[in-house]
């Protein structure tokens, strides 16, 4: 109980980085896929994404929603098919005296 603000802590910055980080490459490469005509630089290097096919960029999007939407229903599913509420002190006490 002494080190509970430090444990939610330390869980509130694995939330915000594995949430934030990630998901720009992610959202990045979906609008790397989508694009249609990239700007050339001069040594022929690519620049950036000058036109973006909308209907592909939506698709792309919709379609990360829902496997996300998936996994996260799963896990929550399983979590509670799987739970097992704590026993209360009687009972506890209780199976000791016995």
């Amino acid at each position: 109980n002494s080190q509970r603000s430090l444990g939610l802590g330390v869980q509130w910055a694995l939330v915000r980085g594995l949430g934030t980080i990630p998901s720009s490459f992610i959202f990045g490469e979906l609008m790397d896929l989508s694009c249609t005509h990239w700007n050339r630089q001069c040594r022929g290097d690519t620049g950036a994404c000058i036109f973006y096919d909308n209907f592909k960029l939506s698709l792309y999007m919709v379609i990360l929603t829902v496997l996300l939407k998936l996994f996260s229903s799963t896990f929550f599913a399983l979590s509670w098919y799987f739970y097992q509420p704590p026993k209360l002190v009687e009972e506890v006490e209780e199976t000791e005296i016995l």
